[in-house]
């Protein structure tokens, strides 16, 4: 493409829709740059003009099954910010637990039913699900376990799945095995 092309570089693709000036238009005839580069854009469009049809299910069914499943991890405990400014440790307790490139600020609230588990959700579609109910709010959610030995649960995003250990198993974790 010639020095005196890249001023009608951008205006090829309005040719091709047919929106362009008259002095593109009177160009691209003359030069034979320009002219190849139009008939490039005009063959990329009409390769993209073919309809795209999805594979049956059953096909990408057995395609996924080829593929490994992500494996999974399990979040440890990565600051135990309320042991030192709950009111006491068995009413309230707020825990950062995490991996690799997820956390939260988990908290703990005792309850005369049990222990209210609640978070913010990391950003990026991530969902809680455990054996019992969880109610999702926004990007927040929140559950009753009926004792601390149940306030684990596993935080899902897409094919990842982290888990999250009750809190008497993170913090005996972080006993055994300290940074």
């Amino acid at each position: 493409m010639r020095t005196d092309c890249a001023r009608f570089e951008e205006r090829l693709a309005d040719l091709l829709e047919g929106r362009a000036d008259a002095e593109t238009a009177q160009h691209v005839a003359a030069c034979p740059a320009c002219t190849d580069e139009l008939a490039r854009l005009r063959a990329m469009r009409s390769a993209f003009a073919h309809p795209w049809e999805s594979a049956p299910a059953d096909v990408i069914a057995r395609l996924k099954g080829l593929m490994p499943s992500a494996p999974r991890r399990v979040a440890r405990l990565l600051s135990p910010l309320g042991l030192v400014g709950a009111r006491t440790v068995a009413d309230d307790i707020q825990v950062v637990v995490g991996d690799r490139d997820v956390s939260l600020r988990l908290m703990v609230r005792r309850q005369d039913e049990g222990y209210t588990v609640m978070a913010r959700l990391p950003e990026g579609g991530w969902r809680v699900e455990r054996g019992g109910e969880v109610e999702h709010i926004g990007d927040r959610f929140r559950f009753l376990a009926e004792d601390l030995d149940a306030t684990g649960f596993d935080l899902v995003c897409d094919d990842l799945r982290i888990e999250i250990p009750p809190l008497p198993r993170l913090m005996q974790d972080e006993s055994e095995h300290p940074d």
